[in-house]
């Protein structure tokens, strides 16, 4: 909402940060409950291969959101020193909100979090920083509103 992001936008991303971090892909191991009969075994194929196949398309996409993840705003990253909006508006999206929520796994604190984001000078859109500000300020107002 912050954002303005459309559908196709939050689904790659949402793809992209299970990927961000496994650095392949495994085959799935049969189970016991698979079908026994060679029709049945067959169409639960072709249901796998074809909900494989169309998210292979979106793999190209996902590719390139993680490949420019490690870019900074300043130009300082890599691979290849994109700086500012040269750099996919998902993969500055994914880079922030990774750091976010390692930050936030280890002091349990969102504004903790947030703080440590902000220190990170020229890593992060300024944009997106500032949309996280406000995320982060509106889940305490809520959660104070909850509270009293």
């Amino acid at each position: 909402r912050h954002l303005s992001l459309s559908g196709r936008q939050i689904e790659l991303l949402v793809l992209a940060s299970y990927l961000l971090n496994s650095g392949r892909l495994e085959d799935s191991t049969p189970s016991d409950d698979a079908p026994s009969d060679g029709v049945e075994a067959r169409a639960s194929l072709h249901q796998r291969s074809a909900s494989f196949a169309s998210q292979l398309l979106a793999l190209r996409e996902i590719g390139q959101i993680l490949h420019y993840v490690d870019e900074r705003w300043d130009g300082s990253g890599s691979p290849d020193g994109l700086r500012g909006r040269e750099i996919p508006f998902e993969s500055r999206i994914l880079s922030l909100m990774e750091m976010f929520v390692e930050e936030l796994y280890f002091s349990q604190d969102a504004h903790l979090a947030l703080e440590a984001v902000k220190a990170e000078e020229g890593r992060f859109d300024p944009h997106l920083v500032a949309a996280l500000e406000e995320m982060v300020r509106a889940q305490r107002h809520f959660a104070g509103s909850v509270q009293a």
